[in-house]
């Protein structure tokens, strides 16, 4: 009888060994947790992107400028529309910049749901996100074409087929071999984008100090001083905002950096087969760890 009780036990975590679901892999959904949290953050950085832009034009104009009366109705004059019309090629890049972290996060969730033995969820149609790569222009190129658009699309496949084939845990080490064959080329463009973010940033606040500057020089009228004061005050919460915002980009560069570092510790102990290693735990500790502080950051510069 004890013989055929022990057997049994054997036998069942045999079983339960080859089906995956006796693994516990709080690694893996560590790194799938702060990963999905790091791209929200990038999330609302992104849609300052188009409105940089517009800050930067409407500081650029003055209030004569902006509006002419033509027939009894007041409309913006053609330089001012024109330029607004430039930031709106800013937004058609929204588009695809926002699919490329929607890949990003559905990647890292992907693996989280895997290390739970849970299955995966992607719906992202694929010829929209293709065509939607195809469109980014942050600064006068495409971050995202070549081999980081393939990236994309191939990891993107990747994930729509393992969602349609009900991939479960026995199939994590695959996905993590296939992440490590195309993250660093999106985290790549990510980098390029945030950079490119940078670039307006810097536009926007040298167009606002040379307001500044011709605000300063009218203060010698003594009644331009009363009336500059309020404006100098506003330019300068302005220049903060912007270095604050400035600040948070950089930091999303090194949170790009800890994410393809963090993926490569687990593509290693995947290969070895120690996803479970004290090692891991304590180098994806301290990735959630580091982490966390700058997603805050980013999160306090872009609040609304």
């Amino acid at each position: 009888m004890h013989m055929n009780t022990w057997a049994a036990r054997v036998t069942s975590l045999a079983l339960l060994y080859i089906s995956g679901c006796a693994v516990n892999l709080p690694t893996v959904r560590d790194f799938s947790q702060t990963t999905a949290a790091a791209t929200g953050s990038f999330k609302s950085m992104a849609d300052d992107i188009p409105q940089s832009c517009i800050r930067r034009v409407d500081i650029s104009f003055e209030a004569s400028d902006k509006v002419t009366v033509e027939n009894s109705r007041v409309e913006y004059t053609s330089e001012y529309r024109d330029a607004l019309n430039k930031c709106e090629t800013l937004n058609d890049s929204l588009v695809g910049v926002l699919g490329v972290n929607d890949v990003l996060r559905a990647y890292a969730e992907a693996l989280g749901a895997l290390a739970s033995d849970e299955a995966i969820t992607f719906t992202q149609e694929q010829d929209a996100l293709e065509a939607s790569l195809a469109q980014i222009n942050v600064n006068g190129t495409n971050p995202f074409s070549g081999g980081k658009a393939a990236a994309v699309s191939d990891l993107a496949r990747f994930l729509s087929n393992a969602a349609l084939d009900g991939y479960r845990q026995k199939k994590l080490r695959d996905a993590i071999q296939i992440g490590n064959e195309h993250l660093n080329p999106i985290i790549g463009g990510l980098t390029d984008v945030t950079g490119d973010y940078q670039a307006l940033l810097k536009n926007e606040k040298q167009n606002l100090m040379t307001n500044q500057n011709l605000l300063i020089a009218q203060r010698k009228n003594v009644k331009s001083a009363i009336n500059s004061d309020q404006q100098l005050l506003d330019i300068k919460q302005a220049v903060d905002a912007i270095d604050a915002k400035d600040q948070a980009a950089e930091d999303y560069k090194t949170v790009l950096r800890k994410i393809s570092d963090a993926h490569h510790a687990l593509y290693v102990s995947s290969q070895s087969k120690e996803l479970e290693s004290a090692l891991l735990i304590t180098e994806m500790r301290q990735y959630s760890t580091e982490l966390t502080p700058l997603i805050n950051q980013m999160r306090t510069a872009f609040k609304k």
